[in-house]
């Protein structure tokens, strides 16, 4: 997976986009609907892609109601399962993402979007934020959510600087380092 981010990355350095992901499913963990709410009052004509192929049924369907309504056409829901590269091109033509949950969801999701230059909005209380601030990643909470700030894409710098610590946490030799470690 982290060869065809830095494939893509290297294939598109300077891309920018208004293009906004929303979680990575329709679990309800994924609070959609509290962010949906708060999109909306910030007046953005952003694409909202929110992947909804997968997750609690009933969630899935009020997300829908409730999403179309928030944001009329800025909403655009995706309900079929995409492949693997279909989904990397998601992830990376998002100029921002915003991550519901508290818990570890969405790992993956998180970090090729770290990788690629978005700028990733989560939870306030997710578990990962300790982590992701002691390894010197820039992200933002909910809390730092505005028009503003969904207009304002990260630094070319700020860019570089996720992607380098992407890298260095998934290489070969950290990945065997951290089994090393696990398993004794």
């Amino acid at each position: 997976d982290i060869e065809l981010v830095k494939q893509w990355v290297a294939q598109h350095p300077d891309l920018t986009s208004n293009n906004i992901l929303l979680n990575h499913s329709g679990s309800q963990s994924g609070n959609h609907k509290h962010l949906l709410a708060q999109l909306s009052t910030f007046g953005i004509d952003a694409k909202v892609k929110t992947p909804l192929s997968y997750g609690d049924k009933q969630h899935i369907n009020d997300t829908l109601a409730f999403g179309k309504s928030a944001l009329g056409r800025s909403f655009q829901p995706i309900l079929d399962y995409m492949d693997r590269n279909a989904y990397f091109e998601l992830i990376c033509t998002s100029g921002y993402a915003v991550f519901g949950h508290r818990r570890q969801e969405a790992g993956n999701t998180l970090f090729i979007a770290l990788m690629s230059g978005t700028k990733i909005f989560l939870h306030p209380q997710s578990v990962l934020l300790p982590f992701l601030k002691d390894q010197g990643y820039h992200f933002y909470t909910w809390t730092d959510l505005s028009a503003k700030a969904l207009s304002t894409p990260l630094t070319k710098e700020e860019r570089s600087k996720n992607y380098e610590l992407a890298c260095i946490q998934f290489s070969e030799e950290t990945i065997a380092e951290n089994y090393t470690r696990i398993l004794g």
